[in-house]
């Protein structure tokens, strides 16, 4: 299991990458499962991206999600927003689930439709 290293709470912090949820692209972030000392968490970096791209982009793009996160901290359902690690990265709460898509159609409860739709509507409303 690889660790990253990373300003946590005011002091370099070890995070042990558990799994990658996403591989990096030319101007995709790496999305990673990692263990911090307050549990699981999901590191978004954009480190691996173009250099051109992370320089200029990716700072922009971090600052806008960090800023979606703050505008739906209170909303259940949306995974808080615990650190920027760094100007191209950003760690969010872990909240364990699976991918409908996954799933076949029948096996889906049709409870999870109402809660979305009612998770979309405060997100939006």
């Amino acid at each position: 299991m690889q660790s990253l290293a990373i300003p946590w709470a005011g002091r370099v912090t070890r995070l042990a990458h558990l799994r990658t949820l996403r591989a990096a692209g030319r101007t995709r972030p790496a999305v990673s499962l990692v263990k911090t000392p307050n549990g699981q968490a999901v590191l978004k970096d954009y480190a691996p991206c173009l250099p051109l791209f992370r320089a200029c982009v990716a700072p922009w793009l971090v600052r806008r999600e960090i800023a979606a996160y703050h505008a739906l901290e209170d909303l259940p359902g949306i995974p808080r927003l615990l650190a920027r690690p760094t100007p191209t990265s950003l760690l969010v709460q872990h909240i364990e689930g699976s991918r409908p898509s996954a799933a076949p159609a029948q096996h889906i409860a049709p409870m999870l439709f109402d809660r979305l739709t009612a998770l979309l509507d405060a997100v939006h409303g």
